[in-house]
């Protein structure tokens, strides 16, 4: 994982974890899956264009051009309000948690205790952490969950003074 990314998964998890842990590894994923803002934006499109016909538009080009402002709203529109929901998932020493920024921790497991799964195809993957899902929109995302599901299955490193 690159240092870089590492820093901001730290960054975000901080609030959240136990004293003393830190990020070893994780993945930030959508609170939706990607294809739901594609449709929105779609549906923008397609209402824009009706707008305009029925309101008489003189032109066909500034049907085009509304119709594409009308997918861009309707596309900010379904994307801003879920961008606070995004989550990440992050493995430490001892547990992996899942966690929606600003909201709280929606799953906190010793590692090797909860099964992971991918899951899913085109045009994304779906991370499971038990029964809570987080969309992975990219390749970059999915090597990131491959790594999360091999460190949750490896046995956890002992922690300082157990016997």
């Amino acid at each position: 994982m690159k240092e870089g990314l590492r820093e901001k998964l730290q960054a975000q998890a901080d609030p959240f974890l136990d004293s003393g842990e830190t990020v070893r590894l994780g993945v930030f994923g959508q609170a939706l899956p990607p294809g739901v803002s594609f449709a929105a934006a779609a549906g923008g499109a397609l209402a824009g264009n009706i707008l305009l016909v029925a309101l008489g538009a003189s032109s066909v080009l500034g049907a085009i051009l509304f119709g594409v402002g009308g997918a861009l709203v309707a596309s900010m529109l379904v994307t801003l309000p879920t961008r606070r929901k995004n989550g990440l998932v992050v493995v430490t020493e001892h547990n992996l948690y899942l966690i929606r920024p600003g909201l709280r921790i929606v799953a906190k497991h010793s590692l090797g205790s909860v099964n992971t799964d991918l899951r899913g195809s085109f045009p994304g993957k779906t991370l499971l952490v038990g029964d809570e899902k987080l969309y992975l929109p990219d390749k970059r995302t999915m090597q990131g969950a491959r790594a999360v599901i091999a460190a949750n299955v490896r046995a956890p490193e002992p922690r300082p003074g157990a016997p």
